[in-house]
């Protein structure tokens, strides 16, 4: 976060002894330490949320890609059965085909889905943060 070397950190120091002074430099430190370590959860629960928020969004849109394909495969079903017509049993196979394709295609957005996420989580996305 900070570039900070060991005689920059030398440097503050000694300016804070003299200006604090040693009674109270102590106090000032774990103060301080405690304010950082305040600040750095608050940034943490701040990119936890935000990636919440993006796997939801990604969810929800997917959610919405699968409805879409569900509603066009049952326009395609009922327009294969009013196509049959006479032959109920071979429009009954295809309706199964469709079927068992718009399950395998659900199947594979969620997973798609979830490695996106989990990449995600596991990546560096906040870089933008740092």
């Amino acid at each position: 976060m900070f570039d900070f070397g060991l005689s920059k950190l030398v440097l503050i120091g000694v300016i804070a002894l003299v200006v604090i002074g040693p009674e109270k430099l102590p106090k000032v430190a774990r103060m301080a330490g405690a304010l950082f370590g305040r600040a750095q959860r608050y940034i943490n629960d701040v990119r936890a949320e935000v990636s919440r928020e993006m796997a939801f969004d990604e969810l929800h849109r997917l959610h919405g890609e699968v409805r879409v394909a569900a509603q066009e495969i049952g326009d395609s079903l009922s327009n294969l059965q009013s196509q049959a017509g006479a032959t109920p049993a071979a429009s009954e196979r295809k309706a199964g085909a469709f079927s068992s394709k718009a399950r395998e295609f659900r199947r594979n957005k969620v997973a798609r889905a979830s490695q996106r996420a989990a990449r995600r989580s596991r990546g560096k996305p906040f870089s933008t943060f740092r």
